[in-house]
């Protein structure tokens, strides 16, 4: 099942989009069918409660918290309390659209969150809340129309598609902190030596034209190779997946990293090898869609490389993941946590 859902927030932007089968009680979350993370951005408040009692403040629904220290907020008509630091609920309080904290601010939910948080909130809420985080650890940034931080389950969100080439590659959501770039989950994929594409495919946030913004965070081990490897690719809607010869690469390796946009098979090149074995931020601007444009890539918030004046081809999904043309000569793994994507940049903080 699918709806179709408009939310707009108090300062007037509206954002559309496809959403499946969630918060409706005859479509619950199970574990065949899970839901996305992230709550609804155009939902609530992003406020911070007064220290000693309870405060409101939100475009569609309100929140009444006891918190000691912090702020809370909800979304849709959620609630959520914290003893220190914010937090923040998405779509309604339960069945993982909502969640809260002890200290500092998180969010989880389905599809996108707001900012919950400290100080005197974005669009309600008044008061000083002391430690929360803004947005929940950098998941679900303001702005963002999909993202998932992977916190509502072990099992990757119905918001993402496996796309896995060589079967005995794995693709798995692991909960532990240790191995987690925020929260306590992050998807884990390993890999052997062989030719593969290994991805998560989302289709939510991709425009066919115009251009967008996306975020990830990703930590890449040592084991794994140096060659003709590519990390993040878009692809058109009618693209089936696996190996690709086509593709707007915004982090290729050939060596160093670099932009890749094939065909022509050309972009740009940066002079750094890709970090390993440590989370590292990446953003990428893809603009032009369906006509001529570039890619812009951003590491750790500082400007990497640059791609202009490309052929870019009409658009549909964004595939993170690990792709390798030849026969590799190590096996290896990376994690991926915290992404993000929408029509403004999203940052990584």
């Amino acid at each position: 099942m699918t709806m179709s859902a408009t939310f707009a927030r108090g300062y007037g932007l509206t954002i559309s989009l496809g959403v499946a089968c969630f918060v409706l009680p005859a479509c619950s979350s199970t574990a065949a069918t899970p839901t996305p993370d992230g709550g609804l951005e155009q939902g609530g408040s992003s406020g911070g409660s007064s220290s000693s009692s309870s405060s409101s403040g939100s475009d569609l629904g309100s929140s009444s918290s006891s918190s000691s220290s912090g702020g809370s907020s909800s979304g849709f008509a959620g609630s959520s309390s914290s003893s220190s630091g914010g937090s923040s609920s998405g779509f309604g309080s339960s069945s993982g659209a909502g969640s809260s904290s002890s200290s500092g601010g998180s969010s989880s939910g389905t599809i996108a969150t707001g900012d919950g948080g400290s100080g005197g909130g974005k669009d309600g809420g008044t008061g000083s809340g002391s430690s929360g985080s803004g947005d929940g650890g950098g998941a679900c940034p303001a702005g963002a129309v999909f993202c998932d931080d992977f916190e509502s389950s072990t099992m990757l969100g119905a918001g993402w598609t496996v796309d896995n080439s060589v079967t005995a590659n794995t693709v798995t959501v692991v909960s532990d902190k240790t191995k987690a770039h925020s929260g306590n989950n992050a998807v884990h994929m390993t890999f052997t030596t062989a030719s593969c594409a290994t991805f998560i495919d989302e289709t939510m946030g991709v425009p066919a034209t115009g251009s967008y913004w996306a975020r990830v965070w990703i930590l890449a081990n040592t084991a794994m190779d140096n060659g003709h490897d590519v990390y993040f690719e878009a692809e058109p809607s009618t693209f089936k997946g696996g190996v690709s010869q086509t593709g707007v690469r915004a982090l290729n390796t050939q060596g160093n990293m670099s932009i890749n946009i094939a065909p022509p098979d050309n972009g740009a090149n940066s002079t750094m090898a890709l970090p390993r074995g440590t989370w590292t931020c990446f953003e990428w601007n893809t603009t032009g869609i369906g006509g001529t444009g570039g890619i812009t890539v951003y590491m750790n918030g500082t400007q990497l490389m640059a791609a202009t004046g490309k052929p870019i081809p009409a658009l549909g999904e964004q595939r993170i993941g690990y792709e390798r043309y030849g026969t590799g000569t190590v096996a290896g793994d990376m994690y991926i946590d915290d992404y993000a994507v929408g029509p403004m940049r999203l940052n990584c903080n």
